[in-house]
């Protein structure tokens, strides 16, 4: 009987105790990055050029990150304090890709602009058929491991039939990037969990 009323007293007490705190001050800064990134994967192109024999692709990433805004916040109880999450600010993907039809050659080339947040990036560029000797344009959404899009060349004036290709890739989205973190405040309120980056 005495450790259950030595227990409600100790509980009261930690309740008065944070309740009556000074609300923690919560710091955010603001970070940047630029991740880059060598890949590789295998593209099938859809339509009447359909093979089964995919194409490899050999690539390399480049995007720039940013963690949420800097800030600070006073925080009191048990509100959870989130940072706002970051975006890709933008960023470059260049690639070949390489058939297996007669031998190995390379097929074509390509330049990306990439754009988006870490689970969907849309993707829109130019190429080069080193096959059909031409220039097409491309577009595209590029999810982790994979991507989907479509090319389109102009031939003597007139836009080609689209190729349709899906692509598997070793790309993962990007790690999460979080601004550093300080928290200054009485009573325990910073040790808590919801007082820490989500």
């Amino acid at each position: 009987m005495k450790k259950i009323l030595a227990l409600l007293i100790l509980i009261m007490t930690a309740q008065t105790v944070l309740a009556g705190a000074a609300p923690a001050e919560i710091t955010y800064s603001h970070k940047e990055s630029t991740d880059t990134r060598a890949y590789a994967g295998l593209v099938w192109t859809l339509g009447k050029d359909f093979k089964k024999t995919p194409e490899l692709t050999l690539g390399l990433s480049a995007i720039k990150q940013e963690s949420g805004l800097a800030f600070t916040e006073n925080w009191i109880g048990n509100s959870p304090v989130n940072q706002p999450s970051e975006s890709v600010e933008g960023g470059l993907d260049w690639s070949l890709r390489i058939n297996f039809d007669n031998g190995v050659a390379v097929d074509s080339t390509r330049l990306l602009y990439l754009n988006g947040d870490r689970d969907l990036l849309g993707n829109i560029g130019l190429g080069y058929s080193f096959a059909e000797n031409r220039p097409f344009g491309t577009i595209g959404v590029q999810a982790p491991y994979s991507r989907i899009g479509v090319d389109v060349a102009l031939d003597n004036g007139t836009l080609t039939t689209p190729e349709f290709f899906v692509e598997l890739l070793t790309l993962d989205k990007e790690d999460r990037l979080i601004g550093d973190y300080s928290c200054d405040g009485n009573g325990g309120l910073c040790g808590l969990p919801q007082a820490k980056p989500l």
